[in-house]
């Protein structure tokens, strides 16, 4: 019988969104992200944000990201989080409405994210990193900045963006 609800497998409702996209199913879609808005968890949250940004529906992307923001630390031990893209990556670190216990927390993500992606590059390397709010931890936070990036970058590159981000100081928000 009719439900007037999409259920299944995760993968198959994004697929199914995507098809009503192409095809301009609006029905569909509109069930989708029903699915997508009222149907967040950490497992998904990147996915939806993902989708959304891709295909710029606005407003299904604002309530992505304002969930995977409100639960940062639960997102990043999921799977998903080794795919997000860079930029996605980044506007998340520099976003004030990010919900980190500690800035380290936020170092810790970077840390796990370029292990799996940076393949050596200084570029996003420094880009991904200089996100961080060095200048919101504590000194002892700052004294486990090298084990944290232990092999993610190189220790001069650290020592540049903490220095570089306790210059401004007083015009750095909080989180």
């Amino acid at each position: 019988a009719y439900t007037g609800a999409v259920v299944g497998p995760w993968p198959a409702v994004l697929e199914a969104a995507e098809t009503s996209l192409r095809y301009q199913a609006w029905g569909l879609l509109t069930l989708c992200l029903d699915v997508f808005t009222h149907g967040l968890t950490p497992e998904t949250g990147l996915d939806v944000l993902a989708f959304a940004v891709a295909y710029g529906l606005a407003q299904v992307s604002r309530t992505a990201e304002d969930y995977v923001l409100a639960t940062f630390p639960t997102v990043v031990a999921t799977p998903a989080f080794l795919d997000l893209p860079a930029h996605l990556l980044i506007r998340l670190l520099r976003s004030d409405g990010l919900n980190v216990l500690h800035e380290l927390e936020a170092l810790e993500a970077a840390s796990r994210w370029l292990k799996a992606n940076g393949d050596g590059r200084e570029d996003l390397t420094r880009e991904v990193l200089s996100s961080v709010r060095f200048a919101l931890m504590s000194g002892q936070e700052l004294k486990k900045i090298p084990s944290v990036t232990a092999g993610v970058a190189d220790p001069g590159l650290l020592r540049q963006l903490v220095v570089e981000s306790l210059a401004p100081m007083a015009q750095l928000p909080c989180r």
